[in-house]
Parts: structure tokens; sequence; C-alpha cells
């Protein structure tokens, strides 16, 4: 199913995937491990709230449970690639086991959760996310780029025991705006450490 098929049935498609979305938001939330205390400072790093409700389950791979239309939507949505790494329903938060401890991985889906936060709950964010992959194309979604950015700014964050850093980098996003993909806003801002 093209991309333009799937925006003409948006209204119709999205009450499905917000449900499988709620449902692999409570498996994860049920069986997934809380992060240790230094991937919670991650968290707070990639911006999230409450990383205190964050959970995290590793698999071997990352599927499309159940059957039906989610079979049919996942790949044209690209919700589901064969090389996905990870994948965020809400404050959980689906990892391959190959890469459970990579830090980039886990910061950028940590991203995925503050912009659910910031959006106003689990609902707005698919919502607006499925809408940015059906509009712009995975890559070029508004919320992966912004994903990616964070990601990338958070990793250069220097360790607070490292004295060689006076300056952590943080990303200030502006979530403010309407719901248009031209509402986002990166900047980033140099703030002390310490």
């Amino acid at each position: 199913m093209a991309n333009a098929d799937l925006a003409s049935l948006f209204p119709v498609v999205m009450p499905h995937i917000q449900r499988w979305f709620v449902c692999e938001e409570a498996a994860i939330l049920r069986n997934g491990i809380a992060l240790t205390g230094s991937q919670a400072k991650e968290a707070r790093l990639a911006g999230v709230q409450k990383p205190g409700r964050v959970r995290v389950q590793a698999v071997d791979e990352i599927k499309v449970h159940g059957i039906g239309l989610m079979q049919k939507l996942a790949p044209g949505l690209q919700l589901v690639r064969p090389d996905s790494s990870a994948m965020t329903f809400g404050y959980g938060i689906i990892i391959r086991r190959i890469y459970a401890k990579d830090r980039a991985v886990l910061l950028h889906h940590l991203v995925h959760v503050a912009q659910m936060e910031e959006l106003g709950g689990s609902e707005n964010y698919i919502k607006r996310y499925v809408n940015d992959c059906l509009q712009f194309g995975y890559g070029n979604a508004p919320l992966e780029i912004q994903a990616r950015f964070i990601t990338e700014q958070a990793m250069q964050v220097v360790a607070p025991q490292d004295a060689c850093s006076r300056y952590r980098t943080y990303a200030a996003v502006d979530f403010s705006g309407d719901d248009s993909a031209n509402s986002w806003s990166w900047r980033p801002s140099r703030q002390p450490v310490g």
C-alpha cells in the first residue's frame, strides 16, 4: 500500500494504529525492566520528564504482533522495518538485544518518550508520528529528525567527572505552535556544568 493510499485512509486506520500502540505499550510496561540509574540520567538528558515510568524490553526481533490490518499497514508506514533497532510505545521501549547496550539507540528512543510527554500523551504522539511518516516519509519525518538531532547533541555531552569540559551541550526544543510540521524548532544551547 502506497503512502498516498494510506494518507487517504488516515481517519479510518488511525484508531487501529492507536489500539495497536496502546496494546504494545501495555505489554512492554508489564514485561520490561525499569531504567538503571545511569539510564535515568540519560532519559533526563533526552528530555524525559518521568524517567521512572519508562520500561525497556529486550527482544531478539522486532515485529508486529497480532494479525490483520496492522500486519498490512506497518510496512507502508515503515513503523516496523527489518533494520529496526528499537521502537517506542509511549513509556515502553522495545529494543533488539544486539542494541541493548547501545547508548545512541536508547537515547534516540528516550527522545521519542520525551516527545510523547511534550505532545500530551501517547494518543497525540502516535497521531503526529504516523501523520509525519505519511507526509514526509520515515527518514524525513520531523519527529525522527528531531530525535536524531537531540541524540547527536546528547552523545556529545561529556560525563560530569571529565574535567576537560566546562560545558554540556543541550538541545532546547520548542514544541509550541500549531500541529503543522513547521512548528518545530531546535536550538542548541550551552549550559555550564555544576
